[in-house]
């Protein structure tokens, strides 16, 4: 039992969950603050946060190593993930719907499954293909509410939400080669970097630079704290033992946590359809843990 909750697929589930919660404190936080302004201050914050950890728990921030010897690497990661990534999935969230958008991010396992077995030779076998299929319809069915219709027809936010799994995909890779430097270091260097070039970005987007609201303030922290502090942290962890297009797929598990959230703290109601696909993607993201931690070949 304590292997399995020690394992790098079940760190990943664990991050999922901070993910979801993340994911509905985001959406109250764009509307009252602006896209680009959280993003800056919750990457800052949560590298600082990041920071302070390390020192209370004595854990050795080896940011000269990392930029000394995985330099490449960490700017991939910062360049993928923290900026365009990130940058791609706010400006897309808001220009398309909600439904297409959240079944446009499901397709982030099957590039990093593609991008994974042409980049680190990660090999993927039928059941391991048929899991990926199987969360891409639960979905669906938590996406679409019984309307699917709505799935068809691409906009330009669309586009911008599936260069967003693509980037986000990709910085799985560089994240795989760094092994021998802690995931505390990585996260804190990748965040408090990102958050500053996003900084740089607000005056020439007209965004705003200063936040005054004490409720935009509490947003902002929680954010940081729940999702770069914790969520992103474990993820790194993860990465080191589990193969990307696992952590990918046990991750898809944030749907279902967002959306239950949604429902009892943002009033969003959940169709049959919807709960029937959210106990898909549970089941589909149990068995790749399962077999995940049991060291089969998926």
């Amino acid at each position: 039992m304590n292997k399995f909750f020690k394992s790098g697929a079940a760190l990943a589930l664990y991050s999922s969950i901070f993910i979801g919660i993340a994911l509905v404190i985001l959406e109250v936080g764009t509307k009252t603050i602006g896209p680009l302004t959280t993003l800056a201050y919750v990457q800052t914050i949560g590298g600082i946060f990041l920071i302070a950890l390390a020192l209370l728990t004595k854990q050795k921030l080896e940011f000269r190593k990392l930029f000394s010897k995985y330099k490449k690497e960490t700017i991939e990661i910062i360049l993928t993930r923290n900026i365009l990534g990130q940058l791609f999935i706010f400006y897309g969230f808001s220009m398309t719907v909600a439904i297409k958008a959240g079944f446009l991010t499901r397709f982030e396992p099957i590039f990093v499954a593609i991008l994974g077995f042409i980049f680190l030779g990660e090999k993927i076998r039928k059941r391991g293909i048929t899991a990926i299929l199987i969360l891409i319809a639960g979905a669906i069915l938590l996406s679409v509410q019984g309307n699917f219709s709505q799935i068809g027809g691409a906009n330009l936010g669309d586009i911008l939400v599936v260069l967003a799994m693509v980037f986000t995909a990709y910085s799985f890779i560089p994240a795989r080669k760094i092994k021998d430097v802690n995931a505390i270091t990585i996260t804190a260097a990748s965040s408090l970097i990102g958050g500053a070039v996003i900084f740089l970005m607000l005056p020439i987007t007209n965004s705003n630079i200063i936040v005054t609201s004490l409720e935009s303030w509490a947003l902002i922290i929680g954010m940081a704290f729940i999702f770069n502090t914790i969520a992103l942290y474990l993820y790194y962890i993860a990465l080191r033992t589990t193969k990307a297009w696992v952590v990918a797929s046990v991750i898809s598990m944030q749907a279902v946590v967002s959306a239950i959230l949604a429902y009892f703290f943002l009033n969003q109601t959940l169709s049959t359809l919807q709960i029937i696909g959210a106990l898909v993607i549970m089941g589909a993201s149990i068995f790749v843990t399962y077999e995940s931690m049991q060291k089969k070949e998926i």
